[in-house]
């Protein structure tokens, strides 16, 4: 069974337990909730559907998902101030996490972020908001969050990329180390690579141009991606004026 036959099979065979699940409820029976830290039939019901749409759409297929499709820079609507105190008052949660334009996986280049509206809403509940979606913003949206009242970040996406790339890169520097001159040949006769790639002077390549076993096993691109991720959670520390854990 393919992938995707598999994936197709098991959405549906859940759609037929919701369905059988469901049955016979009325309306006041889905919206009814056991008590203020618990969520009701609906909420669930709403969450199961955004995972599946952000699993099919945005993670296989790479696209836009459902919920958010054709929005552009603006991903739905945000959060009012009147919102935020409701859902404050109505839980006590300790952190808000307030829809300011950001969404956890970038569809665009860089989101529309809100920071006025961020702010208001903070000036009324404090400064208690958390950010998902960290990496759909540029450096000059980022640098205004703990000014806007945000005291806590997600910052996965961007440590994924800033470790993945740093990886990839130490692989490109030292070519002349991971492959035998014959094997950087054929690349070059494919033309993946230049023929500077297989150059005792490129990158990090030493003589003679083999595969070595410092650079082939897992530690040094261990290694490149740590630094890389540590780079980057010093800069979210500095941003948030936390030099002292920084050093």
């Amino acid at each position: 069974m393919e992938a995707t036959e598999m994936i197709l099979r098991s959405l549906e065979q859940s759609q037929e337990y919701m369905t059988g699940a469901l049955d016979g409820l009325t309306q006041e029976e889905v919206a009814w909730s056991p008590g203020a830290e618990c969520n009701s039939i609906a909420f669930i019901l709403w969450h199961m559907t955004r995972v599946e749409d952000f699993f099919w759409n945005g993670v296989l297929q790479h696209e836009d998902e459902i919920y958010e499709a054709d929005s552009g820079t603006v991903k739905n609507e945000p959060t009012t101030v009147a919102q935020a105190q409701r859902f404050l008052a109505e839980t006590g949660v300790d952190i808000l996490v307030p829809n300011v334009g950001t969404e956890h996986r970038a569809t665009v280049d860089e989101v529309e972020y809100n920071s006025q509206r961020a702010r208001e809403i903070s000036a009324a509940v404090g400064n208690i908001l958390c950010l998902h979606g960290t990496s759909s913003l540029g450096p000059a949206s980022l640098a205004k969050l703990p000014g806007d009242g945000f005291i806590k970040v997600n910052i996965y996406t961007t440590l994924a990329v800033n470790g993945g790339q740093a990886v990839a890169q130490h692989l490109l520097n030292n070519l002349g180390n991971v492959f035998t001159e014959a094997h950087l040949d054929e690349l070059v006769a494919k033309g993946v690579i230049g023929e500077v790639a297989g150059s005792p002077d490129f990158g990090d390549n030493e003589l003679p141009i083999k595969p070595k076993l410092a650079v082939v096993a897992n530690p040094s691109r261990r290694d490149a991606w740590f630094a890389a991720v540590c780079d980057r959670c010093k800069e979210f520390l500095d941003m948030f004026r936390y030099q002292r854990y920084a050093q």
